[in-house]
């Protein structure tokens, strides 16, 4: 939806949401290792691997980028270069992986009636897509949300907020990578929350991580690409 309907930047920003998913389900966790340095040491954030996403059909795709990332790393933990180095090394494994993802989904969208198949009229185009008037009524929803995410911090009235609730949020902003931009406000705005962050498995610098290796690994994967 946020693909089709402009509402995302680039398609690593899925990756991130997929991490916080992740996270809020058990299957990984985010954990700060020191790792010495040559003049003072340094506090990395890395990623765990608890378990494996549940190997159903509804999670194919995820469970697919779950063995590409544990496949990168060499212990059990991810650190953010290994990432970087994988999609180097693996890149059309991670180019078709995104292509497949908004394949399925579509397929899903068709079995529920919300997209249907009509014969395209230009050579080569064999299959496109006609959506119902109700993919529009979400699309509007998601944009509304979006607009409100980007206004967080000029809203006049300062409402209560759940950390609980911040976390569902944090995954769409990361979707319409915006994830940064939102916790920066949500720090000023909500210090007292703060405190519970460790609720949901992660804090605040982990979301400069969760960039750093969703765009490092795609940015290693297009470099790669052009190389061929």
């Amino acid at each position: 939806m946020a693909y089709n309907y402009n509402l995302t930047e680039k398609k690593e920003d899925f990756l991130g949401a997929i991490l916080l998913k992740w996270i809020h389900d058990g299957n990984v966790m985010f954990k700060k290792v020191t790792k010495d340095g040559i003049f003072k040491d340094k506090v990395l954030t890395n990623i765990f691997f608890v378990k494996r996403p549940m190997d159903i059909p509804e999670l194919e795709m995820e469970v697919r980028l779950y063995d590409y990332m544990y496949a990168a790393c060499i212990d059990g933990k991810l650190e953010q270069n290994e990432f970087k180095k994988w999609c180097s090394n693996n890149y059309s494994k991670i180019f078709c992986w995104f292509n497949d993802v908004l394949y399925k989904e579509t397929l899903e969208l068709v079995d529920k009636g919300k997209v249907t198949y009509y014969k395209g009229k230009r050579i080569n185009l064999y299959k496109c897509f006609e959506v119902d008037s109700s993919m529009m009524e979400v699309a509007e929803q998601m944009a509304g949300l979006k607009k409100f995410l980007k206004e967080f911090s000029i809203i006049d009235k300062r409402e209560p907020i759940d950390v609980s609730l911040w976390n569902e949020y944090l995954m769409y902003a990361q979707i319409f990578g915006m994830a940064d931009e939102i916790d920066n406000q949500f720090m000023k705005l909500y210090p007292e929350v703060i405190t519970d962050m460790d609720s949901i498995g992660y804090d605040f610098s982990d979301i400069a991580f969760i960039r750093s290796i969703t765009n490092n690994g795609i940015r290693s994967d297009s470099n790669a690409r052009s190389r061929v």
